[in-house]
């Protein structure tokens, strides 16, 4: 079942996931790639990250969609993607979460 965030935030910890450009560049990601793009080109790495932090315990995952506006993505061309690049980005990280972790946008 999963948490509301009324019942995280009356415990002692939450403990969320980390960072996920980093982790996309540790994978094959090229420097200057925007990572929201990833939730589109390469969704599968995008999970995977996701998953590792489940894995080590995060309660909370963020969606991968810090920089997925479109001021930040009209840099590469991508403004007109937002709303894709952000739907995939929420598809992929509940698709991680399952059932008992909350999923926060991360904007």
């Amino acid at each position: 079942m999963r948490p509301t965030l009324g019942s995280l935030l009356q415990g002692d910890v939450v403990l969320l996931d980390g960072a996920m450009g980093s982790a996309l560049m540790a994978r094959g990601m090229p420097p200057g790639t925007p990572p929201d793009l990833w939730n589109l080109e390469r969704p599968a790495e995008v999970r995977a990250v996701h998953a590792s932090y489940v894995a080590a315990g995060s309660i909370v995952v963020q969606t991968n969609t810090f920089g997925a506006n479109p001021l930040a993505l009209a840099r590469h061309g991508l403004d007109g993607q937002a709303e894709e690049i952000n739907r995939a980005g929420v598809r992929i990280a509940r698709d991680a979460a399952g059932e008992d972790r909350l999923v926060a946008g991360d904007v």
